[in-house]
């Protein structure tokens, strides 16, 4: 029967085709032309998220390439590595799309080689792989999983995966016929498959989910081994996540179509998901201790289901926690991506004027652009003229604005200052000076005088350690975000 467990729980593992063509012909080459083990993999990789189809390099490694296995171990293996994975489509998805390649070993002398990996295949074009990615960045929109618990956003993503994706039955049966052939089938094996093609085998729902997760910035796996179906042990691909330090399994293949309520296959522990059997390589005893398997399954907790900082690079206890959620939840203030605050990213001056220039509304203007640093399409540009119009910067001078320069605490305070006192003049000097009280408050530049003291009598600003308020200093993201938030409130 079509639609047998057997069926629906078990992936083709394609023949890989590794041809070694060892050769002693000893290259000349520069001493300073070779890389090392670790730069050959980074390497490798890169090469690889760009479809290349022949990559040679030249290594300097103790390593003797010429075992069986070596390239595999010590360059491709390791090039598909989670530690290195650098953007959605490496790690576990790159090492999913990759086919099959061969490979030329070149000795040289004093541990030199030049190893050539040529005839690489893919499972998808880099067409497609742009396709998905424009894809998957409407669907994570649309999920607006962000401000989610790690608990909601994983689950949310699951039933995603579960209710979109339909299992590919004849990816399978051309499977079964012809002894592991994927042909014209390959793309089942995919995330492309599974999401713009909108069916896989259980390879395709592990990469969909690997890539969705690795998307919102949650630690996730795909890990393989064998599954009990109607004829036995297949076989098959599911994933891992990790909750309150701990891994737990996920299996959307297993779960394709259930209601939500009888999803029986969510954050299980290795002692509760049945039928279930890792590959070798995820049994030892390195993998266990760099990935700390739970035994029962994860119990939810109240906290799971509370909104939370869409920053995963901001915690409670930081002092910019609330200033940097409650600005990222009016847009004020934006991630450098989905997920990710970098509160200590120093400020330019073209961020700080486009934070103010929100905050006013991002109001439309007809003004002039007078600064010749400033392009028509910048992404500062409106911001830019807004200010000039508004007095609230006069440039560097009458040709620059500077957007790219290091945003000082002393340029930060008189920004606001001079947004605080919008369409009116500017105040007098207050009659207590805040600045005497700081060790380096007679540094302040004559033009952030009046700026610094307000801020820092209106506690908008509160100093340094070392009782300084480091006028010159370079501010960066969280300093910016909690003087806003201080102003605002």
């Amino acid at each position: 029967m079509k639609n047998t467990q057997r069926r629906k729980k078990t992936f083709a593992v394609l023949i890989i085709t590794l041809t070694m063509v060892l050769t002693s012909v000893v290259p000349s080459y520069a001493a300073n032309g070779f890389m090392s083990l670790n730069q050959a993999v980074i390497y490798l990789r890169d090469a690889l998220l760009a479809h290349r189809t022949e990559v040679t390099m030249n290594i300097e490694s103790t390593v003797d390439f010429r075992m069986a296995n070596a390239t595999r171990d010590f360059l491709l293996y390791p090039a598909f590595s989670e530690d290195i994975a650098n953007t959605v489509t490496a790690g576990g998805y790159l090492h999913g799309i990759w086919s099959r390649h061969s490979y030329i070993v070149r000795q040289g002398t004093n541990n030199r080689w030049q190893i050539t990996f040529k005839n690489i295949e893919y499972k998808t074009t880099l067409a497609q792989e742009a396709a998905f990615m424009k894809r998957l960045e409407t669907v994570m929109d649309e999920l607006d999983v962000w401000p989610m618990a790690d608990y909601m956003k994983y689950l949310t993503i699951y039933r995603y995966v579960t209710e979109h994706v339909n299992y590919d039955y004849d990816a399978y049966q051309e499977f079964l016929d012809n002894y592991g052939s994927s042909e014209g089938h390959e793309t089942a094996y995919t995330a492309y498959g599974a999401l713009v093609e909108g069916k896989a085998v259980c390879q395709g729902y592990s990469a969909l989910f690997y890539a969705m997760c690795r998307y919102a910035g949650l630690p996730v796996l795909i890990v393989t081994g064998q599954a009990l179906g109607d004829q036995g042990y297949e076989n098959h691909a599911w994933n891992m996540i990790q909750l309150g330090g701990l891994w737990y399994q996920v299996d959307a293949t297993w779960d394709e179509g259930r209601a939500v309520w009888a999803q029986r296959y969510f954050a299980k522990g290795t002692g509760t998901l049945p039928g279930h059997i890792f590959d070798q390589r995820f049994m030892t005893e390195e993998f266990h201790n760099k990935y700390g398997l739970a035994e029962g399954d994860y119990v939810e907790t109240e906290a799971d289901h509370q909104r939370v900082c869409r920053f995963r690079d901001v915690s409670e206890s930081d002092y910019f926690y609330h200033p940097a959620w409650d600005l990222s939840e009016l847009g004020i203030i934006t991630g450098t991506n989905k997920f990710t605050f970098s509160p200590y990213l120093t400020m330019n001056r073209g961020m700080m004027i486009t934070l103010l220039y929100r905050m006013a509304g991002s109001p439309e203007s007809e003004g002039e652009n007078l600064f010749a640093d400033v392009p028509e399409d910048a992404w500062y540009r409106d911001a830019v003229v807004w200010a000039t119009e508004e007095g609230l910067t006069n440039g560097l001078d009458e040709e620059r604005f500077g957007p790219e320069e290091t945003l000082t605490r002393e340029q930060l305070a008189t920004f606001l200052y001079r947004y605080d006192w919008l369409g009116g003049e500017e105040p007098p000097l207050a009659e207590e000076d805040y600045l005497s009280g700081f060790e380096d408050g007679d540094t302040v530049s004559d033009y952030a005088l009046n700026a610094l003291n307000w801020a820092a009598g209106e506690g908008i600003v509160t100093g340094m350690p070392g009782n300084l308020i480091e006028p010159a200093g370079a501010a960066n993201r969280a300093q910016a975000a909690t003087m806003l938030h201080r102003y605002l409130n």
